[in-house]
């Protein structure tokens, strides 16, 4: 009874009074259930009560004091000290109690503890409202049936049939018929080891309930340790540790096993793994061994690091597991900073005596459709590497094959079975940045070097650089930023797959990258390709002005040519080197080149002898303006933005030498408006609008020559499609921590094309694919709470 006493009594113990205050010192005894409510106290009724107090310590309920209110009985046996002393009260056993508590509170304050738990629902449904079919026969697809499915999600944008996948164009994300309902814990504890020393843990829970698709796109972020797009597998329900750090506080020098994000490292030579899941994080953190610190005053900083490199590819009797290793020094100094760059990446496997080649698929399919078009290039073919039968070009699986796509035994043949591995890629660089003042000076320039096979002597090598200035100006409003930048087309190079979050769906085309296309939709590079996209060189301007202290618009553009055109740098025919070498007519890149929307050129353009009828060159053009403005004195709100991007490649040639196939003219635009009302200052709502459009001539696998040639025409639209996307969003601050939010999307998709532009043969499979139209929606609900 008396400890319940206690313990309500401390739960609404008042603040601090002055020691010689004896009505807030009796009222604070009473609220330990002592003395009279009903009158005043004197200091000797104070003083008994005190001594009871000391009793109620004696038996062990010193515990329950906090530190405020230890520091309170400290005051009051000060005050109250010569009248206890006269009762012939013993303080000696009340103040040891009081300073084992001291040193108790002490020891708990070392140690604090936090967190967040989320979860979400999410639902996403998907209807045919086009053609009922694509094509006819056997081969032809039911759209009632691929609208809303995984594999409708999942075409490759370039399939035989021409039409888009089913996606979202403004996040690039799949769409189809399923639910989601995903939570996260996170636990995180912080333990002052010494005055030196801190330590930090994070603890994670995930659970995954619904479609393991949806709920790795669309879900709450699962940790590193659970996610499927990174150091997790599927099924990935589970808990366990997701990060320790250990600091050492005089040198800022910390270690960390687990989830790390590089520190010093330029994103020019790693990034980490861009996040296929929508919302933020846009990057994934890295998962390993971290190890950073700084030196004379934080001039210098440093950092090492080893990583797993998050690779989804299936190989093709074993899947390779891929590493990193990377470091960085950073010098800070008047307005000047410096930083050095390095990094080595590999694929590796378990198997003995050595490596396996040939374990890497998916990156080369039919010339066009797919993704990379990579051949052997000469001195790597059969006839020259002993002949058919030679150890030399055995082929995918074994250890002695030492051309740099191995796949194909005894064959200089290449397309999809043309595997490559075990990779090996080294990148370096320098960043240079002086500020002195209102304006910035900036430099960076890299090199790679890129081995398809680390048993074959082939490597490529590509570069990387950017000059800039930037400048603040009108008191910091205006911000002006121009760079030129150069990445050529053998610059990182090594191919790095999504992982599937569903066994047996692979490749996985889980991000277009829409409206820039810095990527192909399922691999992500080392670097930052949404900066430095892949061959491509020219102009970057940005600049924001805060024209009022509620309003501020944005505006970029980007003039961009092709650094390396995409005429195919190995074309040899049959016999051309010898006899039999090659063995297969040979078109293609050698290994490494890499350019996600300018293809190869069409076959039909080369004459007998695989030369080239023309060569022109790609360029890439666009602007972005983004405007947000909130209506002081009301609770009204606007944001709109709009992007754009146009890439053309002209043509010289008629459609039966392929001037179809190698004309580029093809814009995509995304636009968004929305208008957000606040009901209070805890309860926001948002309507608006997004509209994307994909509008153009894009035929690089020549699935449309067929009718190119028959019409004698190369202009005809091979893409028409508009998607409104209206939506609804609520963002609730529900109590001090706890936020829920709800959004509503709903999906209106139009294909123009005319159904008389037909791919593949005229009146077969794929003669009636458009319209594929669809509508669909995406309703989601989430929950955030932290403590």
């Amino acid at each position: 009874m008396l400890g319940g006493w206690l313990l309500l009594g401390l739960a609404v113990a008042a603040p601090l009074f002055p020691p010689n205050d004896n009505d807030q010192a009796a009222a604070w005894l009473r609220s330990l259930g002592l003395g009279d409510p009903g009158r005043a106290s004197s200091r000797w009724e104070v003083a008994l009560q005190l001594s009871r107090a000391q009793e109620r310590l004696q038996a062990g309920l010193a515990p329950l004091l906090s530190k405020t209110e230890l520091e309170q009985m400290q005051k009051l046996l000060a005050a109250y000290q010569p009248e206890l002393e006269q009762m012939g009260v013993r303080l000696q056993t009340l103040e040891d109690r009081v300073a084992q508590l001291d040193e108790r509170v002490t020891e708990q304050g070392r140690i604090r503890f936090s967190g967040t738990f989320r979860s979400s629902f999410v639902s996403t449904g998907v209807s045919n409202t086009g053609n009922p079919r694509g094509g006819f026969g056997p081969g032809a697809l039911n759209y009632d049936d691929l609208a809303g499915s995984i594999t409708g999600a999942n075409l490759t944008p370039l399939n035989p049939l021409g039409v888009e996948p089913v996606i979202d164009f403004v996040t690039g994300r799949p769409l189809f018929n399923a639910n989601s309902f995903t939570s996260a814990l996170l636990l995180n504890v912080e333990a002052d080891v010494s005055e030196d020393v801190l330590a930090q843990l994070r603890l994670y829970a995930y659970s995954s309930q619904g479609n393991p698709l949806l709920d790795a796109v669309y879900g709450v972020q699962p940790p590193t340790a659970a996610n499927p797009f990174a150091a997790g597998t599927s099924p990935f329900t589970g808990m366990g540790l997701d990060q320790l750090a250990v600091t050492h506080i005089p040198s800022s020098t910390t270690l960390t096993v687990g989830s790390f994000l590089p520190r010093y490292m330029s994103p020019q030579v790693f990034l980490g793994a861009v996040n296929p899941r929508v919302g933020e994080p846009r990057v994934l953190e890295s998962y390993g061994l971290h190890l950073t610190g700084e030196l004379d005053n934080q001039r210098w900083g440093w950092e090492v690091f080893g990583t797993r490199l998050y690779d989804g590819n299936p190989g093709v009797t074993a899947p390779y597991k891929s590493f990193a290793l990377g470091a960085a020094l950073n010098y800070r100094n008047a307005g000047w900073s410096a930083t050095l760059s390095g990094l080595r990446a590999f694929d590796d496997n378990a198997t003995a005596p050595g490596l396996t080649v040939g374990q890497y698929t998916n990156f080369n399919q039919v010339a066009g459709l797919g993704t990379m078009n990579w051949v052997n290039p000469p001195g790597h073919y059969v006839g020259q590497q002993g002949g058919p039968g030679s150890p030399l070009v055995a082929g995918v699986g074994t250890t002695t094959d030492n051309r740099p796509l191995a796949g194909i035994p005894n064959s200089d043949g290449f397309g999809p079975r043309a595997t490559l591995g075990p990779q090996q890629l080294t990148m370096g660089s320098v960043h240079l940045e002086y500020a002195p003042g209102e304006y910035t000076l900036k430099g960076d320039y890299g090199l790679s070097d890129y081995r398809p096979s680390r048993n074959s002597s082939f490597s490529t090598r590509g570069a990387l650089w950017r000059l800039g200035a930037a400048t603040e100006l009108f008191e910091n409003r205006l911000h002006l930023e121009l760079d030129y930048r150069y990445t050529d087309a053998r610059y990182d190079p090594m191919l790095l797959q999504f992982a599937s979050p569903i066994a047996g769906l692979s490749p996985l085309r889980v991000y277009h990258r829409f409206p820039d296309r810095d990527q192909f939709w399922q691999f992500w590079s080392l670097h930052n390709t949404n900066e430095f996209p892949h061959n491509r060189q020219g102009f970057w301007f940005n600049t924001r002005y805060q024209y009022d202290p509620d309003g501020a618009v944005s505006f970029s553009y980007r003039n961009l040519t092709q650094v390396s055109t995409s005429l195919q740098d190995v074309r040899f025919l049959p016999g051309a080197l010898g006899p039999t070498t090659p063995n297969t007519l040979v078109l293609g890149f050698s290994p490494g080149f890499i350019d996600t929307v300018f293809r190869e050129f069409s076959p039909l353009s080369f004459d007998a002898n695989l030369q080239p009828l023309e060569n022109p060159r790609g360029y890439v053009s666009s602007y972005a303006a983004k405007v947000g403005h909130v209506f002081t004195g009301t609770p009204w709100k606007l944001d709109a933005a709009y992007d754009s991007w146009t890439f053309r490649r002209s043509t010289s040639l008629p459609a039966a030498l392929g001037g179809s196939q190698n004309l580029v003219d093809l814009t995509y635009a995304v636009g968004d408006l929305a208008v957000g009302y606040r009901v209070d200052e805890n309860l926001m709502l948002t309507l608006g609008c997004e509209r994307s459009t994909i509008h153009g001539h894009y035929d690089p696998g020549g699935i449309y020559n067929p009718l190119a040639i028959a019409t004698n025409r190369n202009d005809f639209l091979t893409r028409d499609l508009v998607q409104t996307n209206p939506y609804f969003k609520l963002d609730w601050n529900v109590s001090d921590g706890v936020r829920f939010g709800t959004e509503l999307m709903l999906y209106h998709t139009v294909d123009r094309v005319p159904t008389s532009v037909t791919p593949g043969p005229l009146n077969g499979i794929g003669s009636t694919a458009h319209p594929f139209s669809w509508d669909g929606h995406r309703f989601g609900t989430t929950l955030e709470v932290d403590f």
